[in-house]
């Protein structure tokens, strides 16, 4: 669900508490963001990042369009779910069809859903050699429930907005590093939403990712290896995503600390070189210096203006950060143009 760059670009983000939305336009070499809007969503709308209630979600969207002042229906979409299964694994360097089938066969192995019931797709991210020098690929598989997909769509469509892509939010996360973040091994935690989104990246690519949710706190997304061996114990509470509890704060903190150690144990010449924080926390400060202090490593907070090279002459900087994954979101539309 690809689409080539435009002059004009929408990123939209459908979280439980809450929607945002940003609007792009490229003039020549420039981008801008022009529009940023959120707007409240009741309680059991959507939970745990899956639609509950199509028809009400479908006002909801009809109003914040009709009162955002948006120019455009077409939009990059972000979701973040159980219903999402991401797995890595390797591959001989073959050709795209025999890798195309290779996929397949070795989804059906290693996800725990019938690929007849997902919608699956894949992406190389790497390419390394094994123990006798021969070329591996290092792929990226991700599935997403068919259901779950469909009420997405046809919901949006209702209230007509197309979609033009679908991305899973812990992995767009790293379109947020810096230049030199990219050469590094980055931790990106994402705690908005009543959904923690924790995602390892090595060289600006994606090698572990997990999703936990207020109702199952023990939630794996998407792991590199067979199992996790490390309990995940989040539980953030509440639908208000703009200040951070002191106890959600805490769970963070900790559970960083496990995913650290655990992917450690499986990267043994490899090290965590910093973390990055994004979403729209008012009191992202109190997590930093509580991430940095306990785990002893820099933290740092995403800025779509270094990262990604946009411009907002209306909008403040503590703003921009605010929606930078929504920006991420919309700047995937600016990407191939």
């Amino acid at each position: 669900m690809g689409i080539l760059g435009s002059t004009k670009s929408m990123g939209l983000e459908l979280k439980d508490d809450k929607m945002r939305a940003v609007e792009l336009h490229k003039k020549r070499n420039t981008i801008n963001i022009v529009n940023v809007r959120e707007r409240d969503l009741a309680a059991g709308i959507i939970e745990n990042g899956k639609i509950q209630d199509c028809n009400k979600l479908v006002k909801e969207l009809e109003n914040f369009w009709s009162n955002s002042g948006f120019s455009s229906k077409d939009v990059n979409l972000g979701i973040s779910n159980q219903d999402i299964i991401v797995r890595f694994a390797s591959f001989p360097k073959i050709s795209e069809k025999k890798l195309d089938n290779a996929v397949k066969f070795q989804a059906q192995n290693m996800l725990p859903i019938n690929i007849n019931q997902l919608v699956l797709d894949y992406t190389v991210i790497g390419e390394t050699h094994n123990e006798d020098e021969n070329p591996i690929w290092e792929v990226l598989m991700v599935g997403g429930k068919i259901d779950m997909i469909y009420d997405y769509i046809y919901c949006l469509e209702k209230a007509e907005l197309f979609i033009n892509d679908i991305e899973i939010l812990p992995l767009s996360m790293g379109r947020l590093l810096e230049k030199e973040q990219q050469e590094r091994v980055v931790i990106i935690i994402d705690s908005t939403g009543g959904v923690i989104n924790l995602s390892v990246f090595e060289h600006g690519n994606p090698k572990l990712a997990r999703m936990i949710t207020p109702s199952d706190t023990t939630t794996e997304m998407s792991s590199p290896y067979d199992e996790i061996a490390a309990s995940i114990d989040i539980n953030p509470g509440g639908r208000n995503d703009e200040l951070l509890g002191e106890a959600q704060i805490n769970q963070v903190v900790t559970n960083t600390r496990t995913l650290i150690d655990y992917y450690q144990t499986q990267n043994t010449a490899k090290y965590v070189d910093a973390i990055l924080i994004c979403g729209g926390a008012k009191n992202y400060q109190m997590l930093m210096d509580r991430l940095e202090n306990f785990l002893g490593l820099p933290v740092y907070f995403s800025n779509p203006q270094t990262a990604l090279g946009v411009e907002a002459t209306d909008l403040s900087l503590e703003e921009i950060k605010y929606y930078s994954q929504v920006i991420s979101l919309a700047y995937k539309g600016m990407e191939e143009n």
